[in-house]
């Protein structure tokens, strides 16, 4: 009887301690006519200064190469995986769809006029930039590329297309140069005629999309770009 009595006792407890402290957690708020509320609005457009209303689709590298654990899933950053991964892409009629390789496609030094231009080991089993282009097309896909900003250093005595002037005219030796490249001295003559070279040597190979950007370290403590 007194086994009962005190287990009746300590459930009863623990009944008081748990309407207690449900009490206490509780906070009054006030109703929500009462509270202030800030009006809510989405962004929205109907079609962009490019002509798109909808935002791109496809797949791009970088999901895949900024993951150590894709190692052991067996993808490699080549053109025979760009295939592979692109190739289960789901298409609908009516969209545009992109298989876009990040960083990393290109070779350390630019062709005769200092523009990108594929890493040959990269496209062993294509052969070529144009050429896997082609086979996305035929996929019924359009190709997109990512640039890292500036121009390779190593080509800084190279003639820009359809000019006299030197890739090191207009390249900014002020900051630090980082992944073989330098930044531009975007005052200087040469540095829009550049990228225009760039850009028509990517679309005669196909080439939808260039992807550029990076984002720059102004502290001058830190002692470098990023």
């Amino acid at each position: 009887m007194k086994f009962h009595f005190c287990m009746i006792c300590l459930l009863r407890f623990i009944v008081l301690i748990s309407e207690a402290s449900r009490s206490q957690s509780f906070v009054t708020r006030p109703e929500p006519s009462a509270r202030q509320t800030k009006p809510f609005s989405v962004p929205t457009y109907n079609v962009s200064a490019g002509g798109f209303s909808s935002a791109a689709r496809g797949w791009n590298s970088w999901g895949l190469q900024a993951n150590p654990l894709t190692n052991y899933a067996g993808f490699v950053f080549n053109d025979y995986h760009f295939l592979q991964q692109c190739g289960l892409i789901v298409t609908t009629p009516g969209y545009d769809y992109y298989c876009s390789i990040d960083s990393g496609w290109s070779a350390d030094q630019g062709d005769e006029y200092g523009r990108f231009v594929e890493d040959k080991s990269i496209f062993s089993t294509t052969g070529s930039l144009a050429n896997f282009s082609d086979q996305i097309h035929g996929m019924g896909m359009k190709v997109g590329i990512y640039l890292l900003p500036g121009a390779f250093e190593v080509d800084a005595g190279t003639t820009i297309e359809n000019t006299t002037l030197k890739i090191g005219d207009i390249l900014d030796y002020e900051t630090p140069s980082y992944f073989s490249r330098r930044a531009f001295n975007w005052s200087a003559d040469g540095v829009q005629q550049w990228h225009d070279s760039v850009i028509k040597h990517l679309a005669s190979l196909s080439v939808t999309i260039g992807k550029c950007y990076t984002t720059q370290n102004t502290d001058p403590q830190l002692g470098a770009s990023t």
